[in-house]
């Protein structure tokens, strides 16, 4: 069976608030009493009136890892596995929402997924994508280079909009570098400030990356038996 080898995925909650609201020593000792390994030192006490920070890869628990980054507003997860990754978001969500009584609803200003992976394939990679596409385009791009040239990496995003917008996605696919004639090498970006859309795109995350993947495959077969 055809399976997606991640090598990482994350989930981040960026965050609109004025003031980054989750601070270190609540979140700290919240992650250490559900049982995650801490990677960092608390910091040193301070007055009660002043508010600490900590920043970084801060702790640990079934293969996955919690970052934040106060400045830039947000904190994540990321691991490997989809099914730990899920795991250990719902209960980093759990924790802001009991500890730190936020409603992210109100205070996100978009939830991000970023995922890398490999998915080996029966199919010559290098050739499934140069003959996905027309050959009149690719023919044109020779004459203007002075060589064969060929399709190698492609990309999808949503039509007319810029990276710079929340609502986003995008799919990168090529020959992976070690072997272009077995495996792709994929990257995904997908964020919205609507969690739900986020989190409904990531359980289907690997059922998506192998439906795309068998449908240039099926473009890439007609136009070679072609």
């Amino acid at each position: 069976m055809v399976r997606v080898e991640f090598s990482s995925i994350r989930l981040t909650e960026v965050l609109k608030t004025m003031f980054f609201p989750i601070t270190a020593f609540e979140l700290l000792d919240s992650l250490e009493e559900r049982g995650y390994r801490l990677l960092v030192r608390r910091p040193l006490p301070i007055p009660p009136t002043h508010r600490a920070y900590i920043g970084g890869r801060i702790a640990e628990k079934r293969d996955c890892t919690v970052f934040v980054d106060p400045d830039r507003r947000f904190i994540g997860v990321d691991g490997t596995s989809p099914e730990n990754l899920s795991i250990i978001y719902l209960e980093l969500i759990d924790v802001i929402k009991k500890k730190f009584e936020l409603n992210l609803d109100e205070v996100r200003d978009y939830l991000e997924l970023v995922a890398t992976g490999i998915v080996r394939s029966r199919h010559m990679p290098v050739n499934v994508l140069n003959n996905a596409f027309r050959q009149g385009i690719i023919q044109k791009i020779s004459e203007i280079l002075g060589e064969d040239a060929g399709v190698y990496s492609v990309g999808f995003a949503p039509r007319g909009k810029i990276p710079s917008v929340t609502e986003w996605f995008d799919l990168r696919i090529e020959p992976h570098i070690r072997l272009p004639t077995k495996e792709y090498d994929l990257t995904i970006v997908y964020r919205s400030s609507k969690s739900e859309k986020v989190i409904k795109f990531f359980n289907q995350l690997e059922s998506t990356i192998l439906r795309a993947i068998k449908a240039l495959e099926g473009e890439g077969s007609e136009s070679n038996s072609g």
